[in-house]
């Protein structure tokens, strides 16, 4: 399965949200955002359900874990997880439930769902997304400490984002940003400027 990445922009062209897409069945799509703006960006999607019959809702019971560095791959498979295909934005989802068993725990851990891994390179570094139950984000952490991984604080996460140019929502951008701003603008705006989405905003507005 394939992802992409997304901008949400207002009439003006300014940046509402930025986003991930991904194409999880024939009938549904995930959006992930950085944390805080799932709300806005999901009543930012509204303003463009015409006559289309689809449901648009923040899922609150799911996070991402974020796994970086040259070793992304092995880590994560040696964690017991399963590793997407190496071209951009794949991502695959494990469906047999997983069970890692926290033995050096008082009381053990048991995870017991299924996670959908997504390719998730930043520039220059390598990546791997794992998006799993919010109750079970202790669980899929250790795990992933037991197969090599360090753990990052926020400063640290910060500094390695900051130094491999990706930006942060309410951070290094906000609503009155524009997308060449952002550094997104070639990835994702040139369609925007196509003859026929400039004709049919027009025409919408006239309405």
């Amino acid at each position: 399965m394939c992802s992409s990445d997304l901008l949400l922009l207002e009439p003006q062209g300014k940046l509402r949200a930025i986003a991930r897409v991904l194409c999880v069945d024939d009938t549904a799509f995930w959006c992930d955002t950085d944390a805080g703006v799932a709300a806005e960006f999901a009543q930012g999607l509204e303003r463009f359900r015409i006559r289309v019959k689809v449901t648009i809702a923040v899922e609150p019971d799911l996070a991402i874990v974020e796994v970086r560095g040259a070793d992304s791959d092995a880590v994560v498979r040696a964690a017991g997880f399963v590793v997407p295909d190496a071209a951009p934005h794949r991502h695959v989802l494990d469906a047999a439930p997983h069970r890692h068993v926290l033995d050096a725990a008082p009381h053990r851990h048991v995870l017991d769902a299924a996670v959908r891994s997504v390719r998730a390179p930043w520039p220059g570094l390598d990546g791997i997304d794992l998006i799993v139950p919010s109750a079970d984000v202790a669980t899929v952490r250790a795990s992933l400490l037991g197969a090599g991984a360090a753990d990052a604080d926020a400063a640290r996460t910060d500094t390695l984002r900051v130094v491999h140019g990706v930006v942060r929502e309410g951070v290094d951008v906000d609503a009155s940003t524009i997308a060449q701003e952002a550094h997104r603008s070639e990835e994702h705006t040139s369609e925007l400027q196509s003859p026929c989405n400039l004709v049919c905003r027009l025409l919408l507005e006239k309405k």
